[in-house]
């Protein structure tokens, strides 16, 4: 089924191209004549492009490779990830620590200065 799929969508992208070739000399258009080239070239990479969707389809090897790598991926962000969220906690943590220790600074200060200026 992997062949023949492949082999038919080849078919199909390259025919544009040899329909093309054979066209060229009855066009007289310059212009027309590259806009049609460039259109012709582009549809055979439909081959290329269909290929992966094919494996995918239908090679079960194929599937699990790219689970596999899906897989490994995932893993890797989810801890580069928890290891960021664990040093933005870390250091809000310490953010907040250091604001608390600033704040009853500030109001041991501020209850001295106001013992002072009662006296």
């Amino acid at each position: 089924v992997t062949v023949v799929s492949t082999a038919l969508v080849h078919c199909c992208s390259v025919l544009p191209l040899g329909v093309y070739f054979l066209a060229l000399d009855f066009i007289e258009d310059d212009n027309l004549a590259f806009q049609l080239g460039v259109a012709a070239d582009s549809l055979v990479w439909i081959s290329v492009m269909a290929n992966f969707y094919i494996y995918s389809l239908t090679v079960t090897s194929f599937r699990k490779f790219l689970q596999d790598g899906v897989t490994r991926i995932k893993k890797a962000v989810m801890c580069c990830c928890s290891v960021e969220t664990e040093d933005l906690v870390r250091r809000r943590r310490v953010n907040f620590e250091s604001h608390e220790q600033l704040t009853s600074r500030q109001t041991s200060q501020l209850s001295v200065s106001l013992a002072v200026t009662s006296i």
